[in-house]
């Protein structure tokens, strides 16, 4: 079972909750769609390629060894559902319904300022929705 560093997924948190604040204090939409492309890269290429985890190790080195860390099938499915809000709020705006992309934007960064808080919604989710996707596999 592969692992990821916590000091990476909680990189990847603040990068998702700093984006959509700054995204609403300069009421610009396209870094929702940055993000939603970070995000993407992440979950194709995997977390050695993961823009927001590449440039967390290059800032804390070797501090990472060593580190706590999570199971990277449930890193992998938080991710999962973080680039589908944001496919749906950058749908959202891109229909012109800004109001209804910003709501769903700020979901995410509350459900991600959760888990930097210590509770992770999308674990409490998996553990209930993981067994069954686990079993249609």
């Amino acid at each position: 079972m592969r692992e990821i560093p916590v000091p990476l997924v909680r990189a990847n948190q603040a990068f998702l909750v700093g984006g959509v604040v700054l995204a609403a204090a300069l009421d610009q939409p396209l870094i929702i769609a940055a993000q939603l492309l970070v995000v993407l890269i992440g979950l194709r290429l995997g977390p050695r390629v993961h823009p927001v985890f590449a440039v967390t190790r290059a800032i804390l080195g070797r501090r990472i060894q060593g580190a706590p860390t999570e199971d990277a099938r449930l890193q992998r499915f938080n991710l999962t559902l973080a680039g589908i809000m944001l496919t749906v709020a950058t749908g959202l705006f891109a229909a012109g319904w800004a109001l209804a992309g910003w709501v769903v934007a700020f979901v995410l960064a509350a459900v991600a300022a959760a888990g930097l808080a210590g509770f992770c919604l999308g674990c409490q989710l998996y553990r209930y929705i993981g067994p069954w996707m686990r079993a249609q596999a």
